[in-house]
């Protein structure tokens, strides 16, 4: 409890959460040809399925986009098999082609650090709670940022920014944009606060509420999801994705006689 007097109480609860992990081992060791051309036994990483030894089983390992290919740069974007409009990538070990080879270790796919923070007020009969949550550190798929999925030249959807050459923007691809030679995933921050739920309640003085034969009589108002800040992410919510939770209103009396 914050504060406590006569007519006034203020209480706050505060959690914090993280969660670390990392892959000791996965299938034993092998037989592994070393850089001398020797035979050793060697436990090799899972690339495959993205698995590493000593790292996080939810760590990205990708490609790591720089921005997008600009007209001035077409000989170079086209060595790649891309041109301007196309998501350019970086090729790590400069040997001009795009191979696992060049793939980085980019981020967290769930969250580093979660938080919850709920405060409740009183003063006499009125009450206010809210509760705040956070998950912070990670990132979640976007590739609507190639623009090239789907029919997005025959169907309404979700307003999505796209390159043109007299639009040059770097964080979205031009419309029917080219992967190019290599497999990739364009990765967004997906950090938010979301302000989960209001609630505002009065509890009316039993002087006043008897004079209409009521023993007890309460309203209340509750908001949920009443609103979310998402500084990185732009599609819809950064927690549900393609689902954005509703924003549910109720209003209420209780009473008793």
């Amino acid at each position: 409890m914050n504060v406590r007097t006569t007519d006034f109480e203020w209480g706050t609860n505060l959690n914090f959460f993280t969660n670390r992990n990392s892959i000791v081992s996965l299938y034993g060791p092998a037989p592994f040809k070393g850089a001398d051309g020797k035979i050793v036994m060697k436990e090799q990483d899972d690339r495959a399925n993205k698995w590493f030894i000593g790292r996080d089983i939810e760590e990205i390992w990708d490609m790591k986009v720089l921005g997008v290919w600009k007209t001035t740069e077409a000989a170079e974007a086209a060595k790649y098999g891309v041109k301007p409009g196309d998501f350019k990538l970086e090729d790590t070990n400069g040997d001009g082609k795009y191979s696992d080879d060049d793939k980085q270790f980019l981020g967290y796919r769930s969250p580093r650090y979660q938080w919850t923070l709920r405060n409740d007020f009183s003063y006499k009969g009125l009450s206010l709670s809210f509760m705040l949550y956070s998950h912070w550190g990670h990132y979640k798929e976007y590739d609507r940022a190639k623009n090239n999925t789907g029919f997005i030249d025959r169907q309404n959807s979700y307003i999505i920014p796209y390159w043109t050459p007299e639009n040059q923007i770097d964080d979205h691809a031009r419309l029917f944009s080219n992967n190019g030679s290599i497999g990739f995933t364009n990765w967004r921050k997906a950090n938010f606060i979301r302000l989960s739920t209001v609630a505002l309640a009065y509890s009316v003085p039993k002087a006043i509420s008897s004079r209409a034969g009521i023993n007890s009589l309460k309203v209340y108002a509750n908001v949920s999801n009443a609103a979310v800040y998402q500084p990185n992410w732009m599609f819809w919510d950064a927690e549900y994705g393609n689902t954005p939770p509703a924003r549910n209103w109720s209003l209420g009396i209780n009473a008793t006689f």
